[in-house]
Protein backbone atom coordinates (compact mmCIF):
# COMPACT_ATOMS: atom_id res chain seq x y z
CA UNK A 1 0.00 0.00 0.00
CA UNK A 2 2.79 2.39 0.93
CA UNK A 3 4.60 1.73 -2.37
CA UNK A 4 1.38 2.28 -4.29
CA UNK A 5 0.71 5.55 -2.48
CA UNK A 6 4.29 6.63 -3.07
CA UNK A 7 4.06 5.88 -6.78
CA UNK A 8 0.78 7.76 -6.96
CA UNK A 9 2.26 10.77 -5.15
CA UNK A 10 5.33 10.69 -7.42
CA UNK A 11 3.14 10.50 -10.51
CA UNK A 12 1.03 13.44 -9.34
CA UNK A 13 4.16 15.47 -8.62
CA UNK A 14 5.56 14.70 -12.05
CA UNK A 15 2.22 15.59 -13.62
CA UNK A 16 2.14 18.93 -11.80
CA UNK A 17 5.73 19.62 -12.84
CA UNK A 18 4.97 18.79 -16.48
CA UNK A 19 1.89 21.03 -16.42
CA UNK A 20 3.90 23.84 -14.90
CA UNK A 21 6.65 23.50 -17.49
CA UNK A 22 4.09 23.53 -20.27
CA UNK A 23 2.56 26.71 -18.86
CA UNK A 24 6.03 28.26 -18.59
CA UNK A 25 6.90 27.43 -22.20
CA UNK A 26 3.57 28.72 -23.50
CA UNK A 27 4.03 31.95 -21.53
CA UNK A 28 7.52 32.51 -22.99
CA UNK A 29 6.28 31.88 -26.53
CA UNK A 30 3.42 34.30 -25.93
CA UNK A 31 5.57 37.17 -24.64
CA UNK A 32 5.20 40.42 -26.53
CA UNK A 33 7.82 40.81 -29.25
CA UNK A 34 7.99 44.59 -28.82
CA UNK A 35 7.42 46.97 -25.92
CA UNK A 36 4.70 48.70 -27.99
CA UNK A 37 2.60 45.53 -27.61
CA UNK A 38 2.70 45.47 -23.79
CA UNK A 39 -0.64 46.25 -22.18
CA UNK A 40 1.00 47.10 -18.83
CA UNK A 41 4.68 47.90 -19.45
CA UNK A 42 5.38 48.63 -15.79
CA UNK A 43 4.68 45.01 -14.77
CA UNK A 44 7.59 43.62 -16.79
CA UNK A 45 10.01 46.54 -16.50
CA UNK A 46 13.37 46.00 -14.78
CA UNK A 47 14.29 49.23 -13.12
CA UNK A 48 17.94 50.31 -13.42
CA UNK A 49 19.75 53.60 -12.81
CA UNK A 50 18.72 54.70 -16.32
CA UNK A 51 15.14 55.09 -15.12
CA UNK A 52 15.99 57.69 -12.48
CA UNK A 53 18.39 59.48 -14.83
CA UNK A 54 15.53 60.03 -17.27
CA UNK A 55 13.66 62.10 -14.66
CA UNK A 56 16.24 64.89 -14.79
CA UNK A 57 14.73 68.34 -15.38
CA UNK A 58 16.38 68.98 -18.72
CA UNK A 59 16.17 67.94 -22.36
CA UNK A 60 17.73 64.50 -22.80
CA UNK A 61 18.48 61.92 -25.45
CA UNK A 62 18.34 58.17 -24.84
CA UNK A 63 20.39 56.19 -27.34
CA UNK A 64 20.35 52.49 -28.02
CA UNK A 65 20.07 49.99 -30.82
CA UNK A 66 16.78 48.25 -31.53
CA UNK A 67 15.70 46.01 -28.70
CA UNK A 68 17.75 47.67 -25.94
CA UNK A 69 14.61 48.90 -24.14
CA UNK A 70 14.11 52.54 -25.18
CA UNK A 71 10.35 52.24 -25.72
CA UNK A 72 9.87 50.12 -22.59
CA UNK A 73 11.76 52.75 -20.58
CA UNK A 74 9.62 55.58 -21.99
CA UNK A 75 6.33 53.76 -21.52
CA UNK A 76 7.16 52.81 -17.94
CA UNK A 77 8.06 56.40 -17.05
CA UNK A 78 4.88 57.59 -18.77
CA UNK A 79 2.81 55.25 -16.61
CA UNK A 80 4.47 56.50 -13.42
CA UNK A 81 3.84 60.14 -14.30
CA UNK A 82 0.29 59.41 -15.45
CA UNK A 83 -0.73 57.50 -12.34
CA UNK A 84 1.05 59.74 -9.80
CA UNK A 85 0.20 63.23 -11.00
CA UNK A 86 -0.20 64.61 -7.48
CA UNK A 87 3.35 63.51 -6.59
CA UNK A 88 5.17 64.60 -9.77
CA UNK A 89 2.84 67.30 -11.18
CA UNK A 90 3.82 66.25 -14.69
CA UNK A 91 1.64 65.96 -17.79
CA UNK A 92 3.31 63.21 -19.83
CA UNK A 93 3.06 62.86 -23.61
CA UNK A 94 4.42 59.80 -25.43
CA UNK A 95 4.57 60.02 -29.22
CA UNK A 96 6.40 58.10 -31.93
CA UNK A 97 8.52 59.48 -34.75
CA UNK A 98 7.42 56.54 -36.89
CA UNK A 99 3.74 57.38 -36.38
CA UNK A 100 4.50 61.06 -36.98
CA UNK A 101 6.14 60.29 -40.32
CA UNK A 102 3.30 58.02 -41.41
CA UNK A 103 0.67 60.63 -40.47
CA UNK A 104 1.79 63.22 -43.01
CA UNK A 105 2.04 63.26 -46.75
CA UNK A 106 5.14 65.28 -47.52
CA UNK A 107 4.96 66.88 -50.96
CA UNK A 108 8.20 68.83 -50.63
CA UNK A 109 11.86 67.78 -50.62
CA UNK A 110 13.83 70.67 -49.09
CA UNK A 111 14.93 69.70 -45.55
CA UNK A 112 13.64 72.96 -43.99
CA UNK A 113 10.22 72.48 -45.62
CA UNK A 114 10.00 68.80 -44.60
CA UNK A 115 11.00 69.72 -41.05
CA UNK A 116 8.29 72.39 -41.11
CA UNK A 117 5.60 69.88 -42.12
CA UNK A 118 6.74 67.39 -39.48
CA UNK A 119 6.66 70.12 -36.85
CA UNK A 120 3.09 70.95 -37.84
CA UNK A 121 2.07 67.33 -37.32
CA UNK A 122 3.96 67.27 -34.03
CA UNK A 123 1.97 70.26 -32.75
CA UNK A 124 -1.30 68.66 -33.85
CA UNK A 125 -0.35 65.37 -32.18
CA UNK A 126 0.77 67.17 -29.02
CA UNK A 127 -2.64 68.84 -28.71
CA UNK A 128 -4.38 65.49 -29.16
CA UNK A 129 -2.26 63.68 -26.59
CA UNK A 130 -2.55 66.45 -23.97
CA UNK A 131 -6.31 66.35 -24.47
CA UNK A 132 -6.36 62.57 -24.23
CA UNK A 133 -4.44 62.61 -20.96
CA UNK A 134 -6.47 65.34 -19.27
CA UNK A 135 -9.90 64.30 -20.53
CA UNK A 136 -9.52 60.53 -20.22
CA UNK A 137 -12.65 59.15 -18.59
CA UNK A 138 -11.98 55.41 -18.41
CA UNK A 139 -9.43 55.99 -15.63
CA UNK A 140 -9.34 59.53 -14.26
CA UNK A 141 -5.73 60.55 -13.62
CA UNK A 142 -6.42 63.92 -11.94
CA UNK A 143 -7.90 63.63 -8.42
CA UNK A 144 -10.76 66.15 -8.72
CA UNK A 145 -12.46 65.02 -5.51
CA UNK A 146 -9.35 65.63 -3.46
CA UNK A 147 -9.06 69.25 -4.65
CA UNK A 148 -10.68 72.40 -3.38
CA UNK A 149 -13.44 74.15 -5.33
CA UNK A 150 -11.11 76.60 -7.09
CA UNK A 151 -8.73 73.85 -8.11
CA UNK A 152 -11.61 71.68 -9.36
CA UNK A 153 -12.75 74.58 -11.52
CA UNK A 154 -9.23 74.99 -12.89
CA UNK A 155 -9.08 71.31 -13.80
CA UNK A 156 -12.41 71.60 -15.64
CA UNK A 157 -11.14 74.66 -17.48
CA UNK A 158 -7.92 72.86 -18.38
CA UNK A 159 -9.98 70.01 -19.85
CA UNK A 160 -12.09 72.46 -21.84
CA UNK A 161 -9.05 74.29 -23.24
CA UNK A 162 -7.32 71.02 -24.16
CA UNK A 163 -10.45 69.55 -25.78
CA UNK A 164 -11.25 72.62 -27.87
CA UNK A 165 -7.63 73.06 -28.91
CA UNK A 166 -7.50 69.45 -30.11
CA UNK A 167 -10.79 69.84 -32.00
CA UNK A 168 -9.62 73.05 -33.66
CA UNK A 169 -6.36 71.56 -34.93
CA UNK A 170 -8.00 68.29 -35.99
CA UNK A 171 -10.57 70.14 -38.11
CA UNK A 172 -8.31 72.95 -39.31
CA UNK A 173 -6.41 73.23 -42.58
CA UNK A 174 -2.66 73.67 -42.29
CA UNK A 175 -1.43 76.96 -43.78
CA UNK A 176 1.84 78.83 -44.09
CA UNK A 177 2.00 82.50 -43.06
CA UNK A 178 5.01 84.20 -44.66
CA UNK A 179 4.75 87.20 -42.35
CA UNK A 180 3.28 85.36 -39.36
CA UNK A 181 -0.03 86.82 -38.14
CA UNK A 182 0.85 90.34 -39.34
CA UNK A 183 0.49 89.25 -42.97
CA UNK A 184 -2.71 89.11 -44.96
CA UNK A 185 -1.35 86.30 -47.15
CA UNK A 186 -1.71 82.56 -46.50
CA UNK A 187 -0.31 79.66 -48.47
CA UNK A 188 -0.53 75.91 -48.15
CA UNK A 189 2.68 74.23 -47.02
CA UNK A 190 3.21 72.73 -50.48
CA UNK A 191 2.80 76.17 -52.09
CA UNK A 192 5.26 77.62 -49.61
CA UNK A 193 8.09 75.18 -50.34
CA UNK A 194 9.88 77.67 -52.57
CA UNK A 195 9.34 80.44 -50.05
CA UNK A 196 11.03 78.39 -47.32
CA UNK A 197 13.98 77.92 -49.66
CA UNK A 198 16.87 75.49 -49.83
CA UNK A 199 19.19 73.97 -47.24
CA UNK A 200 20.35 77.32 -45.88
CA UNK A 201 16.87 78.50 -44.87
CA UNK A 202 15.31 77.77 -41.49
CA UNK A 203 11.54 77.86 -41.16
CA UNK A 204 10.05 79.87 -38.31
CA UNK A 205 7.41 78.21 -36.08
CA UNK A 206 5.58 81.54 -36.02
CA UNK A 207 4.79 81.05 -39.73
CA UNK A 208 2.68 77.98 -39.07
CA UNK A 209 -1.08 78.13 -38.63
CA UNK A 210 -4.40 76.32 -39.00
CA UNK A 211 -7.36 77.76 -40.86
CA UNK A 212 -10.30 76.91 -38.59
CA UNK A 213 -12.98 78.90 -40.41
CA UNK A 214 -15.16 75.80 -40.67
CA UNK A 215 -16.37 74.60 -37.31
CA UNK A 216 -14.73 76.84 -34.71
CA UNK A 217 -15.21 75.46 -31.19
CA UNK A 218 -17.28 77.51 -28.78
CA UNK A 219 -15.13 79.93 -26.80
CA UNK A 220 -16.50 80.04 -23.27
CA UNK A 221 -13.61 80.74 -20.94
CA UNK A 222 -11.12 83.59 -20.65
CA UNK A 223 -8.19 81.24 -21.26
CA UNK A 224 -9.31 80.85 -24.87
CA UNK A 225 -10.62 84.41 -25.27
CA UNK A 226 -7.21 85.76 -24.26
CA UNK A 227 -5.69 84.23 -27.38
CA UNK A 228 -8.30 84.89 -30.04
CA UNK A 229 -7.46 83.26 -33.39
CA UNK A 230 -6.13 85.71 -35.97
CA UNK A 231 -8.41 86.92 -38.78
CA UNK A 232 -6.52 86.82 -42.09
CA UNK A 233 -8.39 87.60 -45.29
CA UNK A 234 -11.64 86.86 -43.52
CA UNK A 235 -10.45 83.46 -42.30
CA UNK A 236 -9.85 82.46 -38.71
CA UNK A 237 -6.32 81.19 -38.25
CA UNK A 238 -4.80 79.88 -35.03
CA UNK A 239 -1.01 80.02 -35.10
CA UNK A 240 1.49 77.54 -33.71
CA UNK A 241 2.67 80.21 -31.27
CA UNK A 242 -0.87 80.47 -29.94
CA UNK A 243 -1.06 76.67 -29.64
CA UNK A 244 2.05 76.65 -27.45
CA UNK A 245 0.59 79.46 -25.33
CA UNK A 246 -2.62 77.47 -24.86
CA UNK A 247 -0.65 74.39 -23.79
CA UNK A 248 1.16 76.55 -21.23
CA UNK A 249 -2.17 77.87 -19.96
CA UNK A 250 -3.31 74.26 -19.45
CA UNK A 251 -0.20 73.63 -17.35
CA UNK A 252 -0.93 76.78 -15.32
CA UNK A 253 -4.48 75.65 -14.64
CA UNK A 254 -3.18 72.34 -13.33
CA UNK A 255 -1.17 74.10 -10.65
CA UNK A 256 1.98 75.11 -12.52
CA UNK A 257 2.48 71.57 -13.82
CA UNK A 258 5.28 70.54 -16.16
CA UNK A 259 5.06 68.90 -19.58
CA UNK A 260 7.35 65.97 -20.38
CA UNK A 261 7.40 64.97 -24.06
CA UNK A 262 8.67 61.42 -24.52
CA UNK A 263 9.57 61.49 -28.23
CA UNK A 264 10.13 57.85 -29.17
CA UNK A 265 11.70 56.73 -32.46
CA UNK A 266 13.22 60.15 -33.12
CA UNK A 267 15.57 58.56 -35.67
CA UNK A 268 12.55 57.44 -37.72
CA UNK A 269 10.87 60.83 -38.25
CA UNK A 270 12.17 60.81 -41.81
CA UNK A 271 14.39 58.64 -43.98
CA UNK A 272 16.77 61.57 -44.51
CA UNK A 273 18.91 62.27 -41.45
CA UNK A 274 19.38 65.84 -42.70
CA UNK A 275 15.75 66.58 -41.79
CA UNK A 276 16.19 66.05 -38.07
CA UNK A 277 18.12 69.26 -37.19
CA UNK A 278 15.45 71.42 -38.85
CA UNK A 279 12.69 69.79 -36.83
CA UNK A 280 14.86 70.05 -33.71
CA UNK A 281 15.43 73.76 -34.37
CA UNK A 282 11.68 74.43 -34.50
CA UNK A 283 11.14 72.48 -31.28
CA UNK A 284 13.94 74.41 -29.62
CA UNK A 285 12.49 77.75 -30.68
CA UNK A 286 8.97 76.82 -29.60
CA UNK A 287 9.68 75.17 -26.25
CA UNK A 288 13.30 75.88 -25.37
CA UNK A 289 12.72 79.01 -23.26
CA UNK A 290 10.13 77.24 -21.06
CA UNK A 291 11.82 75.31 -18.24
CA UNK A 292 8.52 73.54 -17.52
CA UNK A 293 8.63 71.75 -20.90
CA UNK A 294 11.18 68.95 -21.09
CA UNK A 295 11.89 66.95 -24.24
CA UNK A 296 13.16 63.37 -24.04
CA UNK A 297 14.26 61.70 -27.28
CA UNK A 298 14.79 57.97 -27.88
CA UNK A 299 17.11 57.50 -30.83
CA UNK A 300 19.29 54.99 -32.64
CA UNK A 301 23.00 55.92 -32.77
CA UNK A 302 24.46 56.64 -36.21
CA UNK A 303 20.93 57.48 -37.40
CA UNK A 304 20.51 60.59 -35.29
CA UNK A 305 21.46 64.22 -35.75
CA UNK A 306 20.14 66.92 -33.45
CA UNK A 307 22.09 69.85 -34.91
CA UNK A 308 23.89 70.96 -38.03
CA UNK A 309 25.56 74.03 -39.53
CA UNK A 310 23.71 76.00 -42.18
CA UNK A 311 25.46 78.14 -44.75
CA UNK A 312 24.70 81.70 -45.67
CA UNK A 313 26.12 85.12 -44.98
CA UNK A 314 26.87 84.04 -41.41
CA UNK A 315 27.10 80.26 -40.98
CA UNK A 316 25.46 79.15 -37.76
CA UNK A 317 24.38 76.01 -35.94
CA UNK A 318 20.72 75.06 -35.73
CA UNK A 319 18.94 72.43 -33.65
CA UNK A 320 19.70 71.12 -30.17
CA UNK A 321 23.36 71.63 -29.30
CA UNK A 322 24.72 68.83 -27.10
CA UNK A 323 25.54 69.75 -23.49
CA UNK A 324 23.77 73.06 -23.93
CA UNK A 325 20.25 72.45 -25.28
CA UNK A 326 20.22 68.67 -24.85
CA UNK A 327 22.18 66.17 -22.77
CA UNK A 328 23.11 62.65 -23.82
CA UNK A 329 22.65 61.10 -20.38
CA UNK A 330 21.60 57.54 -21.20
CA UNK A 331 23.33 55.03 -23.47
CA UNK A 332 21.53 51.68 -23.32
CA UNK A 333 24.27 50.09 -25.42
CA UNK A 334 26.75 50.63 -22.58
CA UNK A 335 25.40 47.44 -20.97
CA UNK A 336 26.83 45.10 -23.61
CA UNK A 337 27.56 41.72 -22.01
CA UNK A 338 31.14 40.99 -21.00
CA UNK A 339 32.59 38.38 -18.66
CA UNK A 340 33.72 41.07 -16.23
CA UNK A 341 30.10 42.18 -15.86
CA UNK A 342 28.95 38.61 -15.33
CA UNK A 343 27.40 39.10 -11.88
CA UNK A 344 25.42 42.20 -12.80
CA UNK A 345 24.38 40.65 -16.10
CA UNK A 346 23.10 37.42 -14.57
CA UNK A 347 21.08 39.29 -11.94
CA UNK A 348 19.61 41.63 -14.53
CA UNK A 349 18.58 38.87 -16.93
CA UNK A 350 17.20 36.65 -14.16
CA UNK A 351 15.03 39.53 -12.98
CA UNK A 352 14.09 40.38 -16.56
CA UNK A 353 12.87 36.82 -17.08
CA UNK A 354 10.94 36.73 -13.81
CA UNK A 355 9.22 40.05 -14.48
CA UNK A 356 8.25 39.25 -18.06
CA UNK A 357 6.95 35.73 -17.46
CA UNK A 358 5.51 36.72 -14.08
CA UNK A 359 3.32 39.32 -15.78
CA UNK A 360 1.53 36.41 -17.50
CA UNK A 361 1.92 33.48 -15.04
CA UNK A 362 0.66 33.91 -11.49
CA UNK A 363 2.81 31.25 -9.82
CA UNK A 364 5.97 32.80 -11.28
CA UNK A 365 4.88 36.26 -10.13
CA UNK A 366 4.27 35.02 -6.57
CA UNK A 367 7.66 33.29 -6.26
CA UNK A 368 10.32 35.01 -4.19
CA UNK A 369 13.72 35.50 -5.82
CA UNK A 370 15.41 32.46 -4.29
CA UNK A 371 12.56 30.16 -5.33
CA UNK A 372 12.78 31.53 -8.85
CA UNK A 373 16.55 31.03 -8.85
CA UNK A 374 16.11 27.36 -7.92
CA UNK A 375 13.56 26.97 -10.72
CA UNK A 376 15.91 28.70 -13.16
CA UNK A 377 19.05 26.72 -12.34
CA UNK A 378 17.56 23.29 -11.57
CA UNK A 379 14.52 22.90 -13.80
CA UNK A 380 14.43 25.40 -16.65
CA UNK A 381 18.14 25.18 -17.54
CA UNK A 382 20.64 22.36 -17.12
CA UNK A 383 22.72 24.59 -14.86
CA UNK A 384 23.81 28.14 -14.07
CA UNK A 385 26.41 28.02 -16.83
CA UNK A 386 23.73 27.37 -19.47
CA UNK A 387 21.73 30.39 -18.32
CA UNK A 388 24.96 32.44 -18.38
CA UNK A 389 25.55 31.25 -21.95
CA UNK A 390 22.12 32.55 -22.95
CA UNK A 391 22.96 35.92 -21.38
CA UNK A 392 26.29 35.96 -23.24
CA UNK A 393 24.59 35.12 -26.54
CA UNK A 394 22.17 38.06 -26.17
CA UNK A 395 25.02 40.60 -25.81
CA UNK A 396 22.96 42.44 -23.19
CA UNK A 397 20.07 43.28 -25.58
CA UNK A 398 16.81 42.44 -23.73
CA UNK A 399 14.75 41.80 -26.86
CA UNK A 400 17.41 39.46 -28.23
CA UNK A 401 17.57 37.65 -24.88
CA UNK A 402 13.84 36.87 -25.01
CA UNK A 403 14.01 35.92 -28.69
CA UNK A 404 16.89 33.51 -28.01
CA UNK A 405 14.99 32.04 -25.07
CA UNK A 406 11.96 31.35 -27.27
CA UNK A 407 14.16 29.70 -29.89
CA UNK A 408 16.01 27.68 -27.22
CA UNK A 409 12.70 26.35 -25.87
CA UNK A 410 11.68 25.36 -29.37
CA UNK A 411 14.96 23.45 -29.79
CA UNK A 412 14.50 21.86 -26.36
CA UNK A 413 11.01 20.64 -27.23
CA UNK A 414 12.17 19.29 -30.59
CA UNK A 415 14.91 17.25 -28.90
CA UNK A 416 12.44 16.16 -26.16
CA UNK A 417 14.82 17.29 -23.40
CA UNK A 418 13.71 18.09 -19.87
CA UNK A 419 15.51 21.43 -19.74
CA UNK A 420 17.53 23.85 -21.86
CA UNK A 421 21.16 22.86 -22.48
CA UNK A 422 24.17 24.33 -24.27
CA UNK A 423 23.20 22.72 -27.57
CA UNK A 424 19.81 24.43 -27.51
CA UNK A 425 21.26 27.87 -26.75
CA UNK A 426 23.87 27.51 -29.50
CA UNK A 427 21.30 26.34 -32.03
CA UNK A 428 19.08 29.31 -31.13
CA UNK A 429 21.99 31.75 -31.39
CA UNK A 430 23.06 30.37 -34.76
CA UNK A 431 19.52 30.63 -36.14
CA UNK A 432 19.02 34.15 -34.79
CA UNK A 433 22.36 35.26 -36.20
CA UNK A 434 21.16 34.09 -39.63
CA UNK A 435 18.02 36.17 -39.25
CA UNK A 436 20.09 39.28 -38.48
CA UNK A 437 22.40 38.61 -41.44
CA UNK A 438 19.42 38.38 -43.77
CA UNK A 439 18.40 41.90 -42.79
CA UNK A 440 21.37 43.19 -44.82
CA UNK A 441 21.95 43.16 -48.54
CA UNK A 442 23.52 39.75 -49.31
CA UNK A 443 25.64 41.39 -52.00
CA UNK A 444 26.49 44.39 -49.83
CA UNK A 445 29.98 45.36 -48.70
CA UNK A 446 28.98 45.18 -45.00
CA UNK A 447 28.66 41.39 -44.99
CA UNK A 448 31.93 41.11 -46.88
CA UNK A 449 33.65 43.09 -44.10
CA UNK A 450 31.98 40.91 -41.46
CA UNK A 451 33.15 37.71 -43.15
CA UNK A 452 36.69 39.09 -43.42
CA UNK A 453 36.72 39.90 -39.69
CA UNK A 454 35.63 36.35 -38.99
CA UNK A 455 38.17 34.71 -41.30
CA UNK A 456 41.15 36.99 -40.59
CA UNK A 457 40.79 37.55 -36.82
CA UNK A 458 38.18 35.44 -35.08
CA UNK A 459 39.12 32.02 -36.46
CA UNK A 460 42.93 32.25 -36.41
CA UNK A 461 43.12 34.08 -33.05
CA UNK A 462 40.35 32.05 -31.38
CA UNK A 463 38.86 35.22 -29.90
CA UNK A 464 35.56 36.94 -30.53
CA UNK A 465 37.15 40.25 -29.56
CA UNK A 466 38.68 42.56 -32.14
CA UNK A 467 39.84 46.15 -32.30
CA UNK A 468 38.84 48.83 -34.80
CA UNK A 469 41.18 51.83 -35.11
CA UNK A 470 39.44 55.03 -34.06
CA UNK A 471 39.68 56.50 -37.56
CA UNK A 472 37.77 53.49 -38.95
CA UNK A 473 35.17 53.10 -36.17
CA UNK A 474 32.90 55.71 -37.76
CA UNK A 475 32.77 53.94 -41.14
CA UNK A 476 29.24 53.34 -42.44
CA UNK A 477 29.81 49.59 -42.85
CA UNK A 478 31.05 49.17 -39.26
CA UNK A 479 28.17 51.29 -37.97
CA UNK A 480 25.60 49.27 -39.90
CA UNK A 481 26.98 45.96 -38.63
CA UNK A 482 26.84 47.35 -35.10
CA UNK A 483 23.36 48.83 -35.48
CA UNK A 484 22.03 45.49 -36.76
CA UNK A 485 23.70 43.73 -33.79
CA UNK A 486 26.06 41.56 -35.84
CA UNK A 487 28.96 43.05 -33.92
CA UNK A 488 28.84 44.74 -30.51
CA UNK A 489 30.81 47.75 -29.31
CA UNK A 490 32.35 47.42 -25.85
CA UNK A 491 32.69 50.45 -23.55
CA UNK A 492 36.51 50.43 -23.69
CA UNK A 493 39.34 51.62 -25.89
CA UNK A 494 42.89 50.42 -26.32
CA UNK A 495 45.77 52.90 -26.50
CA UNK A 496 48.87 51.83 -28.39
CA UNK A 497 51.71 53.81 -26.83
CA UNK A 498 54.13 52.89 -29.62
CA UNK A 499 51.87 53.96 -32.49
CA UNK A 500 50.24 56.78 -30.48
CA UNK A 501 46.82 55.60 -31.64
CA UNK A 502 43.54 54.50 -30.08
CA UNK A 503 41.27 51.63 -31.05
CA UNK A 504 37.73 50.69 -30.06
CA UNK A 505 36.97 47.22 -28.69
CA UNK A 506 34.26 45.23 -30.45
CA UNK A 507 33.06 41.64 -30.12
CA UNK A 508 31.56 39.62 -32.95
CA UNK A 509 28.07 38.28 -32.33
CA UNK A 510 27.96 35.02 -30.40
CA UNK A 511 25.76 33.39 -33.05
CA UNK A 512 28.53 33.74 -35.62
CA UNK A 513 30.70 31.34 -33.59
CA UNK A 514 28.00 29.20 -31.96
CA UNK A 515 28.86 26.13 -34.03
CA UNK A 516 32.64 26.43 -33.51
CA UNK A 517 34.31 23.73 -31.34
CA UNK A 518 36.12 25.12 -28.33
CA UNK A 519 38.38 23.90 -25.56
CA UNK A 520 37.75 26.95 -23.44
CA UNK A 521 36.14 27.56 -20.07
CA UNK A 522 32.50 27.01 -18.99
CA UNK A 523 29.98 27.33 -21.76
CA UNK A 524 32.47 26.84 -24.56
CA UNK A 525 33.39 30.51 -24.88
CA UNK A 526 36.05 31.00 -27.54
CA UNK A 527 39.50 31.19 -25.99
CA UNK A 528 41.37 34.45 -25.56
CA UNK A 529 38.53 36.83 -24.77
CA UNK A 530 38.37 36.05 -21.05
CA UNK A 531 42.06 36.64 -20.45
CA UNK A 532 42.18 39.75 -22.59
CA UNK A 533 39.29 41.42 -20.78
CA UNK A 534 40.97 40.95 -17.41
CA UNK A 535 42.92 44.16 -17.94
CA UNK A 536 39.70 46.05 -17.26
CA UNK A 537 37.98 46.53 -13.93
CA UNK A 538 34.63 44.80 -13.54
CA UNK A 539 31.96 47.17 -14.77
CA UNK A 540 28.75 48.31 -13.13
CA UNK A 541 26.63 48.78 -16.22
CA UNK A 542 23.52 47.06 -14.78
CA UNK A 543 23.55 49.05 -11.55
CA UNK A 544 20.86 49.75 -8.99
CA UNK A 545 18.43 46.95 -9.68
CA UNK A 546 14.96 47.35 -8.27
CA UNK A 547 14.70 47.00 -4.48
CA UNK A 548 15.03 44.60 -2.75
CA UNK A 549 16.94 42.78 -5.51
CA UNK A 550 20.61 42.62 -4.60
CA UNK A 551 23.31 39.98 -4.86
CA UNK A 552 21.96 37.94 -1.97
CA UNK A 553 18.55 37.70 -3.61
CA UNK A 554 20.11 35.39 -6.22
CA UNK A 555 22.93 33.80 -4.15
CA UNK A 556 23.67 30.88 -6.47
CA UNK A 557 23.99 33.08 -9.55
CA UNK A 558 26.13 35.56 -7.63
CA UNK A 559 28.50 32.93 -6.26
CA UNK A 560 28.97 31.26 -9.64
CA UNK A 561 29.62 34.58 -11.36
CA UNK A 562 32.18 35.71 -8.80
CA UNK A 563 34.04 32.40 -9.10
CA UNK A 564 34.21 32.86 -12.86
CA UNK A 565 35.44 36.44 -12.56
CA UNK A 566 38.10 35.37 -10.07
CA UNK A 567 39.25 32.71 -12.53
CA UNK A 568 39.87 35.12 -15.39
CA UNK A 569 43.56 35.08 -16.20
CA UNK A 570 45.90 38.05 -16.07
CA UNK A 571 46.58 40.03 -19.27
CA UNK A 572 50.11 38.66 -19.49
CA UNK A 573 48.71 35.11 -19.46
CA UNK A 574 46.77 35.72 -22.66
CA UNK A 575 48.24 34.16 -25.80
CA UNK A 576 46.66 36.95 -27.85
CA UNK A 577 47.88 40.55 -27.74
CA UNK A 578 45.65 43.52 -28.64
CA UNK A 579 47.80 44.48 -31.63
CA UNK A 580 47.09 41.06 -33.15
CA UNK A 581 43.33 41.72 -33.00
CA UNK A 582 43.36 45.08 -34.76
CA UNK A 583 41.59 45.44 -38.09
CA UNK A 584 43.94 46.29 -40.91
CA UNK A 585 42.95 48.87 -43.58
CA UNK A 586 43.26 46.24 -46.32
CA UNK A 587 40.26 44.38 -44.87
CA UNK A 588 38.12 47.27 -46.12
CA UNK A 589 39.39 47.08 -49.67
CA UNK A 590 36.71 46.10 -52.25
Amino acid sequence: MRESALRKETGERQSRHAARMTEWQEAVRGLARRAEDLAQPGLSFVRTSFYDSLKAERNQSVSGRRGTGKTHLFRSLYDEYATHFKEHRVVPVHLSGTVLRQSVKVMVSHPPAVGFVLYAEFVRELARLVCDYICREREPRLPDDALGRERRDNVRRARLVARELHQALAAGKLVYLPGADQSDETLTVTESAERIGGRSAVADPACLGWDISAGVPTIEYKELRAIVPSVIKGRLVITAVQVVALVRSVLDLLGQASLVVLFDDWSEVDGDIEIQPYLAEMLRRAFGPDSRVRMKFACVPARTRFSTFVSGDAPSRIGFEENEDIFHDIDLDSSTFTDNDLRQSLLFHALLLKEHVGSAVEWVREMDYREFERLLCSELFEGVEVFAELCRASAGVPRDFLALLRESIRAQQFSKSDSIGFRHVRFAASEFYGVKRRSLDPEGFELLVLDRIYRELVVPKRSRLFLVPERMAARSDINLLWTERLIHRLPWRYYDADALSRSQYFVIDYGCCADQPSEAAPGGELGGSRALLSEFRPGEWFTELREPVRSMSFPRLTEWAEECIAGIGRPEDSPVRPAELTLKPELFQP
